[in-house]
């Protein structure tokens, strides 16, 4: 299992991405991911002797010549520069050299080189980020967060299907419930792709719980919550606020406890990094300010898609069970 990772993508890297590509392959055995190897790729002239001594027999170094930082100028950061790191080491997995490619750089940057170098499945318009929102029943995968800031009817659907799929094959969840974002439960209120959408998934054979509000997340009453990319990235970002916004409001002598174990469960670092769903790959997606700990996760998480074919999944579901769930009347949306 070889898995590429932007040497320089994060706030903190390189020395982050060193050491989660350390702490990755000493805990994969335990998360049944066996034989990983990490490629770091990047501008390897800029790493010291201190920080390449320790690599290990199961990490590599992979030279990409230039700095390529997140803050650069256009064309890297918007993921056009064939020369770059992460294009580079996607368009390396398409060619079979890594199964997987993850990056805490740039999100834009990685969006746009996944679709260059990867394409999306067959089937699938538009790619999806999926990231796990803790809820009062576990937890809910939302998507999309920022992938498609635009997304219409037949995309809505299609991030239904791919949240089923992700919740299924990667959770173990066997019978998701599915909801589908709006600013009401009538049927005929919110924009028209919303409602289309609604209309189409209430005659699907998918667990459909209709429209949800914003007040229904964090009740967990549905496991997939399905927007655009948009709604979903206003959404993230509001409750990664929600610990400093406790922090300032409640008695110092509640708020440490109570605020402690919010962070926690709020905590970007526990889960990682988040999948670009839909892609005809696996490109994991790290939060800029990624300890090592959570680039390790994002690391290992990549490896449970592979493990689990995850995009092949997607493309044989489009191609030989869609059918199934959602009538070939209602594709043509």
């Amino acid at each position: 299992m070889r898995i590429a990772l932007d040497l320089f993508g994060g706030d903190f890297a390189p020395d982050t991405t060193i050491q989660g590509a350390i702490l990755a392959c000493e805990t994969s055995h335990a998360m049944e991911i066996d034989n990983l190897r990490v490629t770091l790729v990047g501008d390897c002239s800029k790493l010291t002797a201190a920080q390449t001594s320790n690599l290990g027999n199961n990490i590599e170094l992979y030279d990409v010549p230039g700095e390529f930082y997140k803050n650069d100028s256009a064309p890297h950061a918007a993921g056009k520069d064939e020369r770059s790191p992460i294009r580079t080491s996607l368009r390396l997995h398409r060619e079979g050299k890594f199964d997987a490619v993850v990056s805490a750089g740039s999100t834009g940057a990685q969006v746009v080189a996944s679709l260059k170098e990867l394409g999306t499945c067959t089937g699938i318009y538009r790619p999806a980020i999926g990231v796990l929102l803790p809820t009062g029943n576990g937890l809910s995968l939302l998507l999309d967060v920022g992938a498609s800031l635009v997304a219409g009817p037949k995309q809505l659907v299609q991030f239904a299907v791919m949240g089923y799929l992700y919740l299924t094959e990667i959770l173990g969840n066997k019978n998701p419930r599915i909801g589908l974002l709006n600013v009401g439960k009538e049927s005929g209120v919110g924009p028209r792709s919303v409602r289309i959408a609604n209309s189409v998934l209430r005659q699907s054979k998918f667990e459909y719980a209709g429209f949800i509000e914003g007040n229904d997340i964090l009740t967990g009453e549905v496991d997939v919550i399905v927007t655009n990319g948009l709604v979903g990235n206003i959404l993230l970002k509001y409750t990664e606020g929600f610990p400093v916004f406790l922090k300032n409001i409640l008695p110092d002598g509640k708020a440490s406890m109570i605020n402690a174990k919010i962070s926690k469960m709020l905590d970007y670092q526990q889960f990682g990094g988040v999948p670009l769903l839909g892609i005809n790959g696996v490109s994991v997606i790290g939060h800029g300010s990624s300890s090592a700990q959570a680039l390790s996760s994002a690391i290992l998480k990549a490896g449970s898609m592979i493990k689990a074919d995850f995009h092949n999944k997607i493309e044989s579901f489009m191609a030989n069970e869609l059918e199934n769930y959602v009538p070939s009347s209602l594709t043509a949306i």
